[in-house]
């Protein structure tokens, strides 16, 4: 790999060391990145996570390599043309109700859809608290992943 030289602010200099340290403990327990982002994903809004997108481009863009962001664009497209606002109106329904649903859920690491029979929770912003029958635990899901809601 060639020398390339980072000039990075102080923070930001921490803050991807501090990164990598976390991406070393993930790659051996992958369940870490779907706890951290759940957590930081309840604390901050969807414009502040678009402002750190950006941020993150930028450092990308200063190593000179291509950031995930980029090669997702057509995943996005395939996947996440879905009607959320329907989607929600169902699972609020179905909150309301304490009804059980199934959902399509795009599954990143399988790379394809699964059904899932749930109880919806609580909708947060843009993420689904639910208890999942097939694990018996209590997850969250993003909503722009799910495809269908059907009642039970």
């Amino acid at each position: 790999m060639q020398s390339i030289d980072l000039l990075l602010e102080t923070k930001d200099l921490e803050n991807l060391y501090t990164s990598i340290k976390l991406f070393q403990h993930i790659k051996q327990n992958p369940k870490i990145l779907e706890f951290l982002e759940n957590q930081i994903r309840r604390q901050i809004t969807d414009e502040k996570c678009a402002e750190l997108d950006d941020e993150i481009e930028s450092i990308f863009n200063k190593l000179n390599f291509k950031s995930k962001k980029e090669t997702k664009e057509i995943s996005k497209n395939l996947v996440y043309e879905f009607d959320i606002a329907e989607i929600k109106v169902k699972l609020k329904t179905a909150i309301q109700n304490r009804k059980n649903v199934e959902i399509e859920y795009y599954s990143v690491s399988l790379q394809t859809f699964k059904k899932l029979r749930i109880r919806p929770d609580q909708i947060s912003g843009t993420m689904l608290d639910a208890f999942d029958y097939k694990s018996s635990e209590n997850k969250v899901f993003k909503l722009k992943r799910v495809k269908s809601v059907k009642f039970c």
